[in-house]
C-alpha cells in the first residue's frame, strides 16, 4: 500500500513540473513607431470640434480619420526565442463606448474589415528578431498599416454616458493584448446640439443688374459684361463635430432645355408675362472659375470639419438672350436657395 502511494505522488509531481516548464516558454512582441505618425491618440475630443448634431439621419458618418502608421516590432523573449511571433491588431468592444443610449458607435476598419467588436487581426507578418534596448529599429520588422476610425450615428441621440474619459480603441503587437496601445480621450467633452448654420440677416437678397443696351445684343446666349456678383453669408457652428458637407441648391422658374445653364425666367413687370426674349443666368464660383448652376441640383461649398464660424457663398447673376433681337422693358426674376447638409 505504501509503494502504491509513493508512485502516485511521484507521477503527480512529474505532471506539475511539466506544466511549470510549459508556462515559462512564451514570447511577447514589443512594437513602436518607426517614423511619421507618432501619436497613440486615436481620437481626442478636446482637440477637435465636439458637438454632435442630433437631427442627422441614422447611418451618417459624423467623423472619420485614417491613421497612417509606420511601425516596427521585435520579440521580448522568455523561453523559445527562436520561434516566429505573428503581429496582430486587436480591436476592442466599442459597441456602447459612449453609452447605450448615445446612438453613437465607434467603428474601426483594419484591412477592409469594418467593425466595432473585439477582434484579433493577424496581419500575416511575423518576426523572430529579439528586442535589444538601444539597437537601431531598422534591424527589426518594419511595416506600414492604415487604420480607419469612424464615428457613426447608429441610433437616436438620447444620452451621452461614456464608459470612462479614456477608452482603448485598438492595440498592435501580440495576439489579444499588444504593447502599442491607442485610445480615445476626453469623451466628457462630447455634447449634443441642433445648431448648424444660419443665414446672416433675414436671408433675402434684392439687387438690380446693370442696365442693358439691347442694340449691343445680336446673338442668342450669355451676355457678358453686365453681371452682378454677390455673396450668401452664413454663420455656422464651429464646434460641430462632423464630416458633413454644406450644400446649396437654387430653384425657380426655368427655361426648358436650359436647366443646366443656370437659366431662370424673367417676368415682364409691365405685362406680368414671362419673357421669351431675355432671361437671368446664375453662376457659382469654383476656384477661379464661374460655373453655371443646375436648377435644383445641390453643389457643395464647405465642410463642418473645417471648424469655421462664418462662410460666404459667392454667386454671380447676369443676362441670357433667348433670341438674337430683344425688346426693351423692365424684368424681374425670383430665385429660391436652399442650404442642406449631408
Amino acid at each position: 500500500m505504501n509503494v502504491y502511494q509513493t508512485l502516485t505522488f511521484i507521477r503527480r509531481c512529474a505532471l506539475i513540473l511539466l506544466m511549470t516548464t510549459c508556462s515559462q516558454a512564451w514570447a511577447e512582441l514589443n512594437c513602436d513607431f518607426a517614423s511619421g505618425y507618432q501619436d497613440t491618440t486615436a481620437l481626442d475630443f478636446n482637440l477637435i470640434p465636439n458637438q454632435i448634431q442630433t437631427d442627422m439621419p441614422i447611418g451618417t458618418v459624423l467623423y472619420s480619420k485614417t491613421m497612417h502608421l509606420s511601425l516596427w516590432c521585435a520579440k521580448k523573449v522568455t523561453g523559445n526565442f527562436w520561434e516566429e511571433e505573428n503581429v496582430y491588431i486587436n480591436t476592442k468592444n466599442l459597441s456602447n463606448a459612449l453609452g447605450s443610449n448615445s446612438g453613437l458607435t465607434i467603428f474601426v476598419t483594419v484591412n477592409g474589415d469594418r467593425n466595432y467588436t473585439a477582434r484579433r487581426f493577424d496581419l500575416g507578418i511575423s518576426t523572430a528578431i529579439p528586442y535589444v534596448a538601444g539597437l537601431s529599429t531598422d534591424t527589426y520588422l518594419n511595416f506600414e498599416q492604415d487604420i480607419l476610425i469612424e464615428l457613426v450615428k447608429t441610433g437616436e441621440n438620447t444620452t451621452l454616458s461614456p464608459k470612462s474619459s479614456q477608452i482603448r480603441v485598438f492595440d498592435v503587437g501580440s495576439v489579444g493584448e499588444g504593447s502599442l496601445q491607442f485610445n480615445m480621450k476626453n469623451t466628457a467633452k462630447l455634447t449634443f446640439t441642433t445648431q448648424t448654420c444660419e443665414v446672416t440677416g433675414d436671408g433675402n437678397y434684392t439687387f438690380s443688374l446693370p442696365s442693358l443696351d439691347i442694340s449691343q445684343v445680336s446673338a442668342q446666349g450669355q451676355i457678358e459684361g453686365f453681371n452682378h456678383d454677390f455673396n450668401v453669408d452664413l454663420t455656422c457652428n464651429s464646434s460641430l463635430w462632423s464630416t458633413l458637407g454644406i450644400y446649396m441648391s437654387l430653384t425657380g422658374q426655368g427655361i426648358t432645355g436650359l436647366e443646366k445653364e443656370g437659366i431662370f425666367s424673367f417676368k415682364d413687370l409691365s405685362t406680368g408675362e414671362v419673357s421669351d426674349e431675355i432671361a437671368a443666368q446664375i453662376f457659382r464660383q469654383d476656384g477661379s472659375n464661374w460655373l453655371p448652376v443646375t436648377l435644383g441640383e445641390k453643389f457643395k461649398f464647405a465642410e463642418f470639419g473645417s471648424g469655421f464660424s462664418t462662410v460666404s457663398i459667392p454667386l454671380r447673376a447676369g443676362y441670357y438672350a433667348l433670341k438674337s433681337s430683344l425688346s426693351p422693358g423692365d424684368f424681374q426674376s425670383i430665385v429660391i436657395y436652399t442650404i442642406s447638409y449631408e
